[in-house]
């Protein structure tokens, strides 16, 4: 797939909190902003360096032994969410998860090495030939894209596939 790595901006949510309250002030919330952050599908969380944990003044969460802290607000491309942090040591870059890119909604296209977000419902396939077919979820085989169908014409956990939505994601420009 390729390296793909973007911008991010991680925000102190304790100080984001402070500053709403009236407490501090806007420059005295705590951030950082990173511009070579890893987009590592097979990581879950967000992973911070501890340099920018102890930066972003960070509390380890009480139930953790797995060096995992309290949560940030997570920017990327415009978009935030809230997400807890794991630690990782200094040397290793900033690596963005499974789970946040689902809190974001984007998806990795491996052709461009960039964010992108994933197809909508509007997207789904309507051609399919089973009976009263109902859309699950996307997959890969063979690099042709489609769809999953639960239909009451199969066997249970026997899905239909319909190729159809190839098609539809060509014309969005979504490489895969």
């Amino acid at each position: 797939m390729g390296r793909v790595v973007t911008e991010a901006t991680m925000d102190s949510l304790e100080d984001l909190w402070a500053f709403k309250r009236g407490l501090i002030t806007a420059d005295q919330v705590r951030s950082v902003s990173v511009s070579d952050a890893l987009i590592d599908t097979g990581a879950t969380l967000l992973s911070l360096p501890t340099r920018l944990i102890l930066q972003l003044g960070l509390s380890r969460t009480a139930l953790s032994e797995a060096g995992v802290y309290e949560a940030v607000r997570l920017t990327i491309q415009g978009r935030s969410c809230t997400m807890d942090v794991m630690e990782v040591p200094d040397n290793v870059p900033v690596l963005i998860g499974q789970l946040p890119l689902e809190h974001l909604d984007f998806v990795v296209d491996p052709r461009n090495r960039s964010l992108a977000t994933p197809p909508t419902a509007a997207n789904t396939c309507t051609n399919c030939t089973e009976i009263a077919a109902m859309p699950i979820g996307i997959y890969i085989s063979g690099g042709v894209i489609r769809c999953v169908f639960v239909s009451p014409t199969r066997k249970r956990g026997e899905p239909a596939r319909c190729t159809t939505l190839y098609k539809r994601l060509k014309s969005l420009a979504i490489a895969f």
